[in-house]
Formats: C-alpha cells, structure tokens, sequence
C-alpha cells in the first residue's frame, strides 16, 4: 500500500476529515489530498507534521501491516451504538479530568499544551472505541451478530 492509501486509512480510522487534519497539522488541505490520491510524493517535513497530528510514527506511512490490517476487516465489523458512544464519551471526560488533575503532566518531555490535550484527546477515544469493538466482536453471541 502507498504512503498515501497509508495516511489516508490511519486519517479515517482516527474518524478525522481532510480538514480536521489540515487543522492538527498545519499542512494545506491540497497537500493532504494530493498525498492521499498519491498525486506527490510528500517531503519528510511534511510527513512528520502528519505523523505528529495523528500521533504516530511516520514509518506507519510505509508500513505494510497497515493493508494486512485493512485486508482483515470484515463486512460485518462491529458497529458503535449511541449508547456505546455516549460511554465512550463519559470515560473521556472521566480520564480526562484525572489527568487534567496531575502535576507536571509531561508529553515527550514537555509539558502538555493546549494542542498536546488534543492528541492526548483522540488518542484515548480512539483506544476506548476500539476496545468497545473488540470486547462487542469477542463477546457477542453469534445470533446478535448480523
């Protein structure tokens, strides 16, 4: 898979839009779809702002196991409920209010900033909906499955 089907598929599993991206980022909406249709090859500075705002490692733009990933997903993926998101979101702020509570919270050795709440935000949203979608698909009986 190409560095851009890569960005692309980690953009929409993170639920971001090209424009939520330009906004994390800082790199221009035209360059995000131009790397995403594979239109250009992107510049490693570019890369590493992308990398930052969707808060992984930039070698996950080159990494195969991304499509493996991508390949496993079914047709009958597990899909979120309201109430399952209502929860998630009570667990945010939850979490969130602890951590807002820590002394000296540090990220990569700085102190967290207003954009750092940000990535720390997504971060554990994205971690508690997939949990929600793999304890649903572990412990769903099948005859409740579609």
């Amino acid at each position: 898979m190409s560095i851009g089907k890569n960005l692309k598929f980690i953009r929409k599993e993170q639920n971001l839009t090209i424009r939520d991206l330009v906004q994390l980022s800082d790199v221009g909406k035209s360059t995000i779809s131009d790397i995403e249709n594979d239109n250009v090859n992107p510049t490693t500075a570019t890369l590493e702002k992308l990398a930052k705002a969707l808060n992984v490692s930039v070698n996950d733009f080159f990494h195969s196991s991304i499509d493996e990933k991508n390949k496993l997903k079914s047709d009958t993926e597990v899909e979120l409920t309201n109430k399952d998101k209502k929860d998630i979101e009570k667990n945010l702020e939850k979490t969130l209010a602890q951590l807002e509570k820590e002394d000296g919270l540090m990220l990569s050795g700085n102190p967290v900033d207003a954009d750092d709440w940000e990535f720390i935000k997504t971060a554990i949203k994205t971690g508690l909906e997939y949990a929600k979608k793999v304890n649903k698909e572990k412990y769903t009986p099948k005859k409740y499955k579609k």
